[in-house]
This record gives structure tokens, C-alpha cells and sequence, in this order.
């Protein structure tokens, strides 16, 4: 997979996935509040078409 090639929707997506994996990172550290505030902004970046 070519990251440099994506489409705009492959970017959100690329950026979602991010924002949650950043969220879990968080999660895991006991970073509960951080951590739900990187959920929103995951959910804010999200492609609204795969849900």
C-alpha cells in the first residue's frame, strides 16, 4: 500500500486511525481524561461512510 498516493477519503481515514491509536496509547497509560478528549477528535476526523 502507497501511502503517498491516497485518495482524500484513504487521508481521513489515515488520520482516524491515528487520532485512535493515539487515544489508546493514553488509555493505557492511565491518561483517562487525555484520552477521551483524543476519542472526540477521532470521531470528529472519521469517515462518516464506513460507519
Amino acid at each position: 500500500m502507497n501511502g503517498f498516493r491516497n485518495s482524500s477519503r484513504n487521508g481521513q481515514v489515515w488520520r482516524w486511525q491515528r487520532a485512535g491509536s493515539r487515544a489508546v496509547i493514553l488509555e493505557a497509560s492511565g491518561r483517562w481524561m487525555e484520552a477521551a478528549e483524543a476519542w472526540r477528535r477521532a470521531a470528529g476526523v472519521a469517515p462518516r461512510t464506513d460507519w
